[in-house]
């Protein structure tokens, strides 16, 4: 539930208002996620209890805290990584470059670029206003095996793509909402789960207005994720991420909801959030409850005892009295 896969955009806010900004029609085809099928609960049942619960576990920290990491908007900006940074510096001397230029272009790119070590990204900005970000702002990064030298390789299809602003990126303080699309996104940082692919699309809104709180809301219809032998699909998703920065470690709370599936179980979980997780930097979490409710009523209930040690409650016949009662460490309930 905690290896966090910083795959940041570092800076995407002020990295766009720099070199550009504005609203403004994309040249390239959209890519459209199709919606849901519908699948049958899942049978909760002694013999698969552990497993749907780690996969839950799993699905609502990728999903819930890591997205924005993807995308370099998230509730606390600390966390990113800075392995796009490179890529999007490129991007934005092009764009400098261009505004030189006596004939002002909406469109930046597609410029493709050798990365440090090997591979190539492809990338894309389309804007209208050199002044201010405003709806239809967007990055587009195709990557080929990119590789820059900063342990992480990248490979895959991601754009971005403000759907609104208010505030102020110089500052910091801003209201954004972005759209993100991925396809067959793979990023690999050499460690002994292997590449990360990625499908799908979610909304992202950043909400910095009340610095040093942030907060980050996510939202989809499908997004899949394989890793380590992990093939997690969400439906109908939902996330909240609080970030208390004026403390240290910074502080999180994280509410998820949605649907769960898994090559490890048949069926789908439904996961909800009863109270949220809170957790200190980057340890677990050390209070929070989730329900993860399959066919029948049969239900999982994960407490947080602390920061080392998590409770699951089972019920599998859905009469609302607990059948079983697990206690074990945060790591073994999401292996």
């Amino acid at each position: 539930m905690r290896k966090s896969y910083s795959y940041g955009v570092a800076g995407l806010v002020t990295l766009l208002l720099a070199a550009c900004g504005g609203g403004g029609g994309d040249s390239g085809s959209a890519v459209v996620t199709p919606p849901p099928v519908q699948v049958a609960p899942v049978a909760i049942t002694s013999a698969n209890a552990q497993v749907v619960a780690s996969d839950s576990l799993w699905a609502g920290n990728f999903f819930g805290a890591d997205l924005g990491n993807l995308t370099g908007l998230t509730a606390a900006g600390g966390r990113t990584g800075a392995n796009m940074s490179a890529k999007l510096v490129k991007l934005a001397s092009a764009g400098v470059s261009k505004t030189l230029s006596p004939v002002f272009e909406a469109t930046l790119g597609p410029i493709t670029e050798a990365c440090l070590v090997s591979g190539t990204v492809t990338l894309t900005l389309v804007y209208t206003d050199l002044l201010t970000i405003t709806a239809g702002d967007s990055i587009t990064l195709d990557s080929v095996n990119c590789d820059d030298g900063d342990g992480q390789v990248m490979d895959g299809y991601l754009k971005m793509t403000f759907t609104a602003f208010s505030g102020n990126a110089d500052t910091g303080v801003f209201l954004a909402t972005v759209a993100v699309t991925v396809v067959d996104l793979s990023m690999d940082d050499g460690g002994s789960m292997g590449p990360v692919v990625m499908d799908g699309g979610f909304d992202m809104v950043l909400d910095t207005m009340s610095l040093p709180v942030t907060t980050a809301t996510t939202s989809g219809d499908v997004l899949s994720m394989d890793v380590a032998g992990r093939q997690l699909t969400v439906v109908n998703f939902m996330s909240y991420q609080v970030a208390d920065q004026g403390v240290f470690p910074t502080a999180y709370e994280l509410s998820v909801s949605g649907g769960v599936r898994s090559n490890r179980f048949d069926g789908e979980a439904t996961s909800e959030t009863i109270t949220p997780f809170a957790s200190s930097g980057p340890d677990f979490p050390y209070a929070g409850e989730m329900l993860v409710t399959g066919a029948a009523g049969s239900t999982i209930r994960v407490i947080a005892l602390d920061a080392l040690n998590v409770r699951l409650e089972m019920d599998y016949n859905g009469d609302g009295a607990v059948d079983d009662t697990v206690d074990m460490t945060w790591e073994e309930a999401i292996s």
